[in-house]
């Protein structure tokens, strides 16, 4: 009874440095993987949750992107699709960001 006494009295640390020390609490835990929790951190259903807004609009702007791409090569008179692959590849590059031409492809 007086542990708990004694730990009921002691000062509590401020809040900004209870989440510090709970942030490097987590950080070591993830470094050395040893803890579950830092294991559902990165669980399927964490990143699905936390990345498939973010995925989605990626991949309607590149796609967007990609439908301007097309459409300025028809104005010339050309056909975007009948370029060789290596020419298209650079084209798409350089015209889309790198996470949306990771999202257009899952998509």
């Amino acid at each position: 009874m007086s542990d708990l006494l004694a730990e009921y009295r002691k000062p509590q640390p401020v809040p900004e440095k209870a989440a510090e020390e709970q942030l490097h609490r987590f950080l070591t835990q993830v470094k050395f993987r040893r803890s579950d929790k830092a294991a559902e951190f990165f669980a399927r259903e964490h990143v699905d949750a936390r990345a498939r807004e973010e995925l989605q609009q990626a991949a309607l702007r590149g796609q967007k992107r990609l439908e301007e791409l097309d459409a300025a090569w028809r104005r010339k008179g050309r056909d975007f699709s009948k370029l060789p692959a290596t020419e298209r590849v650079r084209l798409i590059s350089a015209k889309l960001a790198p996470n949306e031409v990771f999202a257009v492809g899952l998509v």
